[in-house]
């Protein structure tokens, strides 16, 4: 069942598996999962109303945890400490613009992400 819940995702996520190793592919998969579910965490607003950079990046945190606990075979290839990832992808999403919407009037002073 859990490798189904994986392929579905990779699926979903357009990430072919490919004559990599499977690890590989399923850190892959592990990577964005957790970058998706952290762009859904900018809607779990805090008892003030505000989203916050902490937030963003424990839910990241949180889902590298779980899914490398469900995967062992990840913590080969995805490391332990994962502060670097959940930094990587942050700044990948800030630089894309996924997080620039959430800048000055747009987000209505309720924004963190950009301190």
């Amino acid at each position: 069942m859990k490798d189904e819940l994986i392929r579905e995702i990779g699926k979903q996520l357009n990430i072919p598996q490919s004559a990599e190793s499977d690890s590989e592919w399923l850190c892959q998969v592990i990577y964005s999962i957790a970058g998706k579910i952290a762009l859904a965490s900018l809607w779990d607003y805090d008892e003030m109303g505000t989203i916050s950079i902490q937030h963003f990046k424990k839910r990241m945190e949180q889902i590298f945890f779980v899914y490398m606990d469900i995967y062992p075979p990840s913590k080969f290839v995805l490391p332990v400490e994962n502060t670097a990832l959940i930094n990587e992808i942050y700044s990948v999403y800030l630089q894309s613009g996924y997080l620039s919407c959430y800048v000055g009037e747009t987000c209505e002073g309720k924004c963190n992400l950009h301190q």
